[in-house]
């Protein structure tokens, strides 16, 4: 599992990835619970009272 919680702190993600402009996040987390999931943000994105959540699905 990795979690962001601050933009901005340098962002340190080993199995995932965040492209584009880092949003703001307010009162906001992001969650990945699997690998591999990219996650793309234009700019201007804010997230408030926000939480995201990525799971790995196996079939």
């Amino acid at each position: 599992m990795e979690q962001v919680t601050d933009t901005l702190k340098p962002i340190e993600l080993k199995d995932n990835m965040l492209i584009g402009i880092k949003p703001v996040l307010i009162n906001s987390s992001i969650t990945f619970l699997g690998k591999n999931n990219v996650l793309f943000f234009e700019e201007n994105a804010s997230l408030k009272k926000a939480a995201l959540f990525s799971v790995e699905i196996t079939l």
